[in-house]
């Protein structure tokens, strides 16, 4: 029998302590990070992928890999989003002051 990949792995850390500054946010959302995974995407060693993720996405990684990297490639997705357009209003604020 053949493996599917992606795939769970292992969980590799358990964030217990918290630290001062809070636990590591989650990759795919803003939720706080209970776990840090490995994840294989194929079947060479050292090609394994690790996230920190919530509860939630937890659970998604162990029923679907292919569902949970969809939500980790959109998620990035909504980030680098809102970084350019972060950037984009300073720029446009800059140049609206030389105009004056």
């Amino acid at each position: 029998m053949s493996k599917k990949y992606p795939r769970f792995d292992s969980i590799f850390k358990t964030y217990k302590k918290v630290h001062p500054n809070g636990t590591p946010p989650c990759e795919l959302c803003d939720k706080p990070a209970i776990v840090r995974i490995f994840m294989e995407v194929n079947y060479m060693n050292g090609d394994d992928e690790d996230f920190r993720v919530c509860d939630e996405h937890l659970k998604l990684a162990k029923s679907d890999g292919e569902g949970f990297y969809k939500a980790y490639f959109a998620a990035q997705e909504n980030d680098n989003g809102k970084e350019s357009s972060q950037l984009e209003e300073p720029v446009a604020q800059r140049e609206g002051d030389h105009a004056k």
